[in-house]
């Protein structure tokens, strides 16, 4: 009876321990699988939290002046090219005009894709509409080519480098910056890794249900 009775409570805590095993092991896959909805809310990688869009006013290629606290309440979709370079920014340049046309119409009054030149010296009105034109970006995407001391204000704003730093038109920074309505920044995406015009618009989509400030 006695040995009965040990085995009995043998048993007993063998499978109190392995239920507790299978629970906390469910907890992890849980928290594993909440943790990997919550980081694959975005296609592009996240950025550091909490930053925010830094306010700028600049000169479009078309003429007027654009700020950007003028679009607080969109989705910013920002990058950074040359009209001149022949590396990243036409690809860039191209994903963006594919995909701004594949929003509803609801979701691009709500956003907007803005680029700032790194290369004024090149960066004219001409070379500009005729890079627009190549990339077929011209609807989609306002190129914001001036003034000279708010470009530089806004590559330091924005830790970008800049071709005219580089000496080379192809050497530059060159993610795609996409901001939340209330300007915070919430994913980053890259050409040849994970911009795509799909991933593009699954992002915006992302930031218009985006609530967080």
């Amino acid at each position: 009876m006695q040995r009965w009775h040990v085995a009995s409570l043998a048993a007993t805590l063998f499978l109190g321990a392995a239920a507790l095993t299978a629970l906390g092991v469910a907890h992890v896959h849980a928290t594993s699988a909440s943790a990997g909805s919550a980081r694959s809310t975005f296609v592009g990688s996240a950025p550091p939290p909490g930053i925010h869009a830094t306010p700028f006013v600049l000169r479009s290629y078309r003429g007027p002046r654009v700020s950007l606290s003028a679009d607080r309440g969109k989705v910013v979709v920002l990058t950074f090219l040359d009209s001149k370079c022949v590396d990243q920014c036409p690809p860039i340049a191209h994903i963006i005009g594919r995909a701004m046309p594949r929003l509803t119409a609801v979701e691009r009054r709500h956003a907007v894709a803005l680029a700032i030149s790194v290369e004024p010296r090149v960066d004219t009105p001409s070379n500009v509409r005729a890079f627009l034109r190549a990339t077929r970006a011209t609807a989609s995407v306002d190129f914001l080519i001036g003034p000279l001391c708010g470009l530089f204000d806004s590559w330091k704003a924005y830790h970008v480098l800049s071709a005219v730093a580089t000496g080379d038109a192809n050497i530059h920074s060159a993610d795609v910056m996409i901001f939340n309505p209330r300007g915070l920044w919430v994913s980053s995406l890259n050409q040849g890794v994970d911009l795509t015009p799909a991933s593009l618009v699954h992002d915006i989509r992302a930031a218009l249900r985006d609530t967080r400030s």
